[in-house]
């Protein structure tokens, strides 16, 4: 039996991502649920592949294209079940 995903309701002053369906319903893909601007800096973050500078390519194998795995992709290849993510923190309470 498939797995159903759905969407968790916003709590206010809280940031959380989860493994979901795109909004076209049939693409898995991490949900990050809270404020837009810190939503998207949680999903750039989490998915942004880096380009090494020049400097550090002599060190790299032939044939390598010296950009660096986003965070997700580094998960998925050590192993982990990117299915199972969770992540949720809160806002700083004001004193």
């Amino acid at each position: 039996m498939p797995k159903r995903y759905r969407s968790r309701p916003y709590i206010p002053g809280t940031l959380r991502a989860y493994w979901g369906v795109c909004e076209r319903g049939d693409l898995p893909c991490l949900v990050a649920n809270g404020l837009k601007p810190d939503a998207g800096t949680l999903l750039h973050c989490w998915n942004r592949k880096e380009e090494l500078p020049d400097r550090l390519r002599p060190f790299f194998l032939p044939g390598d294209d010296g950009i660096r795995p986003s965070f997700m992709e580094e998960l998925e290849a050590r192993g982990y079940d990117l299915t199972t993510l969770r992540f949720s923190i809160k806002k700083k309470q004001p004193k």
